[in-house]
């Protein structure tokens, strides 16, 4: 999914990575590519977001970051209703309780919208890539927000004119019942219907 948002332009492609880490860990594989393309020269990393609000995922994320040495990268967690699973495995604790990380909870980090809303406000127009490889809960809340301090612009008009294209790791469709889609359906339901001005690639 990375690999297409890379072959849109020749220049650096700015990505808001927004990822469910935990339940499983595919999401790790994905993080490494992320910092593997942006080692290249080919991305910037504008924000990593969770979907999910499970105590400690903030950490997870700046855990990873840290790691590649991209430790400032900013963190969005929702804090309204958003799903809250945790991975059975627990992995996450075991890379909280081994590697470095300034985060410490999810309270130390800003509301997922409120940080799209300030980045993308902040970007040229047409210009985002926003690659989900989790549920679509900031994307829905994103879609329903309205103007704020960092824009007047409602969600639906700020991803109209900011965000360039939305790579999703969703299911294919009509058949079949996919994890990220299913655990949110609502939130599904709202981007696959109002996500527009930006070209949608479902993987």
């Amino acid at each position: 999914m990375l690999v297409r948002a890379q072959q849109v332009s020749h220049n650096k492609t700015k990505v808001i990575f927004d990822s469910d880490m935990g339940p499983d860990y595919d999401d790790v594989g994905a993080i490494t590519l992320l910092h593997a393309f942006a080692d290249e020269g080919k991305e910037t990393i504008l924000a990593t977001m969770a979907s999910t609000k499970y105590e400690g995922v903030a950490a997870v994320l700046n855990v990873f970051n840290t790691y590649f040495k991209r430790p400032g990268i900013p963190i969005g967690v929702p804090k309204g209703n958003a799903v809250d699973e945790k991975d059975w495995q627990h992995w996450t604790d075991t890379l909280l309780k081994k590697y470095p990380h300034r985060i410490k909870t999810n309270a130390e980090v800003p509301d997922a919208v409120k940080l799209y809303r300030k980045i993308l406000s902040s970007q040229p127009d047409h210009s985002v890539t926003i690659v989900t490889v989790g549920f679509l809960t900031n994307l829905g809340n994103l879609i329903n927000s309205s103007g704020d301090e960092y824009s007047s612009y409602s969600g639906r008009e700020l991803i109209r004119r900011k965000v360039k294209q939305l790579v999703s790791m969703a299911g294919r469709f009509p058949e079949g019942k996919e994890f990220n889609v299913f655990k949110d359906a609502a939130a599904s339901k709202t981007v696959y219907e109002n996500f527009y001005g930006s070209t949608t690639d479902s993987k």
